[in-house]
């Protein structure tokens, strides 16, 4: 099961700062398993926090619930003012047979 561009969660954070300083933007900074094929199972959309399945390198290659289970990825996210703030979230991606089952573990928020 693994379609490119199916729609994971959204993810967000919420600043206090007014104009271009309350803005958030959004990356994953980590996969585990960390490696190569975990990071390019999954992306994030920079400015709505959208995780989503990405596009991967090798054919044939995705969520394969016999080869990886679970998926835990490292959502961060930062306001643009000065000193810049961050936030960070662990999210469970547990692959079934038929489904996705999410599970945010932390999340934390300016």
């Amino acid at each position: 099961m693994s379609c490119v561009g199916t729609h994971v969660l959204t993810v967000k954070a919420v600043d206090g700062d007014l104009d271009h300083n309350g803005h958030v933007v959004y990356a994953l900074a980590g996969t585990d398993p960390d490696d190569v094929m975990g990071r390019q199972l999954f992306s994030v959309n920079a400015t709505t926090g959208d995780v989503s399945l990405a596009e991967t390198v090798v054919p044939g290659a995705g969520l394969d619930r016999e080869r990886v289970p679970l998926y835990r990825l490292a959502v961060v996210a930062h306001d643009l003012g000065v000193p810049r703030l961050t936030a960070s979230s662990v999210v469970n991606v547990e692959v079934s047979s038929r489904i996705i089952i999410i599970v945010v573990v932390f999340v934390e928020i300016f």
